[in-house]
Protein backbone atom coordinates (compact mmCIF):
# COMPACT_ATOMS: atom_id res chain seq x y z
CA UNK A 1 0.00 0.00 0.00
CA UNK A 2 3.04 2.19 0.86
CA UNK A 3 4.17 1.70 -2.77
CA UNK A 4 0.93 3.59 -4.15
CA UNK A 5 1.65 6.22 -1.84
CA UNK A 6 5.31 6.82 -2.52
CA UNK A 7 4.65 6.42 -6.46
CA UNK A 8 1.24 8.50 -6.94
CA UNK A 9 2.77 10.63 -9.48
CA UNK A 10 3.87 7.94 -11.89
CA UNK A 11 0.17 6.57 -11.56
CA UNK A 12 -1.71 9.50 -12.11
CA UNK A 13 0.86 9.53 -15.50
CA UNK A 14 -0.45 6.48 -16.43
CA UNK A 15 -3.83 6.78 -15.74
CA UNK A 16 -4.41 10.63 -17.17
CA UNK A 17 -2.01 8.66 -20.45
CA UNK A 18 -5.08 6.15 -20.30
CA UNK A 19 -8.11 8.25 -20.07
CA UNK A 20 -6.09 10.56 -23.14
CA UNK A 21 -5.76 7.42 -25.25
CA UNK A 22 -10.00 6.20 -24.36
CA UNK A 23 -11.09 10.00 -25.48
CA UNK A 24 -9.09 9.50 -28.87
CA UNK A 25 -10.21 6.39 -29.36
CA UNK A 26 -14.00 7.45 -28.73
CA UNK A 27 -13.53 10.49 -30.75
CA UNK A 28 -12.23 8.69 -33.94
CA UNK A 29 -15.19 6.20 -33.85
CA UNK A 30 -17.80 9.26 -33.73
CA UNK A 31 -15.90 10.82 -36.25
CA UNK A 32 -16.62 7.56 -38.17
CA UNK A 33 -20.05 6.85 -37.61
CA UNK A 34 -20.76 11.03 -38.91
CA UNK A 35 -18.90 10.25 -42.18
CA UNK A 36 -20.71 7.15 -43.06
CA UNK A 37 -23.89 8.58 -42.44
CA UNK A 38 -23.23 11.45 -44.39
CA UNK A 39 -22.12 9.33 -47.01
CA UNK A 40 -25.33 6.70 -46.99
CA UNK A 41 -27.12 10.10 -46.98
CA UNK A 42 -25.38 11.06 -50.52
CA UNK A 43 -26.00 7.31 -51.63
CA UNK A 44 -22.30 6.68 -51.75
CA UNK A 45 -21.08 3.15 -51.44
CA UNK A 46 -18.73 2.52 -48.54
CA UNK A 47 -14.88 2.83 -48.83
CA UNK A 48 -14.19 -0.96 -48.48
CA UNK A 49 -16.41 -1.84 -51.37
CA UNK A 50 -15.18 0.54 -53.94
CA UNK A 51 -12.11 -1.47 -54.14
CA UNK A 52 -14.02 -4.24 -55.24
CA UNK A 53 -14.42 -5.65 -58.73
CA UNK A 54 -17.44 -5.42 -60.00
CA UNK A 55 -20.01 -8.23 -60.69
CA UNK A 56 -21.61 -8.75 -64.38
CA UNK A 57 -24.17 -11.26 -64.71
CA UNK A 58 -23.63 -13.82 -67.00
CA UNK A 59 -24.66 -13.45 -70.83
CA UNK A 60 -28.06 -14.41 -71.40
CA UNK A 61 -27.00 -15.11 -75.47
CA UNK A 62 -25.32 -18.06 -74.99
CA UNK A 63 -26.76 -21.20 -72.57
CA UNK A 64 -23.94 -23.77 -71.41
CA UNK A 65 -22.92 -26.39 -73.31
CA UNK A 66 -25.52 -28.97 -71.52
CA UNK A 67 -28.38 -26.94 -71.51
CA UNK A 68 -27.04 -26.53 -75.57
CA UNK A 69 -27.14 -30.19 -75.84
CA UNK A 70 -30.42 -31.18 -73.92
CA UNK A 71 -32.45 -28.50 -76.42
CA UNK A 72 -30.99 -30.12 -79.80
CA UNK A 73 -31.56 -33.28 -78.43
CA UNK A 74 -29.34 -34.93 -80.58
CA UNK A 75 -26.23 -37.70 -79.30
CA UNK A 76 -22.80 -36.06 -79.99
CA UNK A 77 -21.25 -35.87 -82.88
CA UNK A 78 -18.92 -39.41 -82.63
CA UNK A 79 -22.37 -41.33 -82.76
CA UNK A 80 -23.73 -39.99 -85.53
CA UNK A 81 -21.24 -40.94 -87.74
CA UNK A 82 -20.91 -44.58 -89.03
CA UNK A 83 -17.94 -46.57 -89.32
CA UNK A 84 -16.35 -45.94 -93.07
CA UNK A 85 -17.11 -49.20 -95.37
CA UNK A 86 -14.54 -52.37 -94.99
CA UNK A 87 -13.41 -53.07 -98.17
CA UNK A 88 -13.04 -56.80 -99.74
CA UNK A 89 -9.56 -57.01 -99.57
CA UNK A 90 -9.26 -55.92 -95.90
CA UNK A 91 -12.13 -58.14 -94.85
CA UNK A 92 -10.70 -61.13 -96.40
CA UNK A 93 -7.22 -60.66 -94.95
CA UNK A 94 -9.31 -60.16 -91.05
CA UNK A 95 -10.67 -62.85 -91.96
CA UNK A 96 -7.10 -64.94 -92.78
CA UNK A 97 -6.01 -63.79 -89.40
CA UNK A 98 -8.47 -64.82 -87.27
CA UNK A 99 -8.24 -68.34 -88.95
CA UNK A 100 -4.62 -68.37 -88.43
CA UNK A 101 -5.45 -66.72 -84.48
CA UNK A 102 -8.27 -70.10 -83.70
CA UNK A 103 -5.29 -72.72 -85.04
CA UNK A 104 -2.74 -71.42 -82.87
CA UNK A 105 -5.43 -72.00 -79.97
CA UNK A 106 -5.88 -74.99 -81.13
CA UNK A 107 -2.21 -75.84 -81.19
CA UNK A 108 -1.35 -74.60 -77.28
CA UNK A 109 -4.56 -76.49 -76.27
CA UNK A 110 -3.40 -79.81 -77.66
CA UNK A 111 0.15 -79.01 -76.26
CA UNK A 112 -1.15 -78.23 -72.65
CA UNK A 113 -3.52 -81.36 -72.73
CA UNK A 114 -0.63 -83.79 -73.74
CA UNK A 115 1.66 -82.15 -71.07
CA UNK A 116 -1.12 -82.86 -68.63
CA UNK A 117 -1.54 -86.75 -70.26
CA UNK A 118 2.58 -86.83 -69.51
CA UNK A 119 2.66 -85.23 -65.55
CA UNK A 120 -0.14 -87.93 -64.76
CA UNK A 121 1.15 -90.79 -66.13
CA UNK A 122 4.57 -89.74 -64.26
CA UNK A 123 2.89 -89.47 -61.52
CA UNK A 124 0.80 -92.48 -62.06
CA UNK A 125 4.32 -94.51 -62.29
CA UNK A 126 6.31 -92.96 -59.27
CA UNK A 127 2.93 -93.88 -57.16
CA UNK A 128 3.57 -97.57 -58.67
CA UNK A 129 7.37 -97.85 -57.75
CA UNK A 130 6.55 -96.90 -54.33
CA UNK A 131 3.92 -98.80 -53.45
CA UNK A 132 6.30 -101.71 -54.86
CA UNK A 133 9.25 -100.61 -52.49
CA UNK A 134 9.74 -101.97 -48.91
CA UNK A 135 8.24 -99.46 -46.57
CA UNK A 136 11.77 -99.66 -44.15
CA UNK A 137 13.28 -98.36 -47.75
CA UNK A 138 10.72 -96.04 -48.34
CA UNK A 139 11.18 -94.42 -44.87
CA UNK A 140 15.14 -94.87 -44.95
CA UNK A 141 14.46 -92.58 -48.21
CA UNK A 142 12.42 -90.05 -46.40
CA UNK A 143 14.68 -90.07 -43.56
CA UNK A 144 17.80 -89.09 -46.14
CA UNK A 145 15.10 -85.94 -47.21
CA UNK A 146 14.73 -84.22 -43.72
CA UNK A 147 17.53 -82.28 -42.07
CA UNK A 148 18.64 -83.98 -39.20
CA UNK A 149 19.51 -81.99 -35.82
CA UNK A 150 21.11 -85.08 -34.66
CA UNK A 151 24.79 -84.13 -33.04
CA UNK A 152 27.36 -86.70 -34.26
CA UNK A 153 31.09 -86.55 -33.01
CA UNK A 154 32.28 -84.90 -30.12
CA UNK A 155 31.61 -81.64 -28.14
CA UNK A 156 34.62 -79.92 -29.33
CA UNK A 157 33.93 -80.71 -32.97
CA UNK A 158 30.14 -79.41 -32.58
CA UNK A 159 31.25 -76.24 -30.87
CA UNK A 160 34.16 -75.30 -34.35
CA UNK A 161 31.55 -75.92 -36.93
CA UNK A 162 29.10 -72.59 -37.45
CA UNK A 163 26.13 -74.36 -38.75
CA UNK A 164 25.99 -76.74 -35.95
CA UNK A 165 26.30 -74.18 -33.50
CA UNK A 166 23.23 -72.04 -34.85
CA UNK A 167 21.76 -75.29 -34.60
CA UNK A 168 22.37 -75.72 -31.04
CA UNK A 169 21.79 -72.32 -30.11
CA UNK A 170 18.24 -72.77 -32.25
CA UNK A 171 17.30 -75.72 -30.61
CA UNK A 172 17.98 -73.98 -26.84
CA UNK A 173 15.72 -71.46 -27.85
CA UNK A 174 13.01 -73.18 -29.25
CA UNK A 175 12.57 -75.96 -26.55
CA UNK A 176 14.59 -74.32 -23.74
CA UNK A 177 12.07 -72.36 -21.11
CA UNK A 178 10.91 -68.90 -21.77
CA UNK A 179 12.97 -65.99 -21.31
CA UNK A 180 10.89 -64.89 -18.61
CA UNK A 181 11.16 -67.81 -16.85
CA UNK A 182 14.89 -68.36 -16.69
CA UNK A 183 17.31 -67.83 -14.09
CA UNK A 184 19.30 -65.20 -13.52
CA UNK A 185 16.58 -62.77 -13.97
Amino acid sequence: MDWFFDNFQILALVALAFASWLKHRSDAKAAEREEKGASEQMGELPDWFEDEETWQPPRPEEPPPLVRRAEAMQPPPLYRQAPPPVPEMAASAEMERQRQLEERLREIREKRESSARQAKQAREARQAREARQPKLARAARLAEDKPTFAFKGSLRATVHDRSKLRQAVLLREILGPPVALRRGR
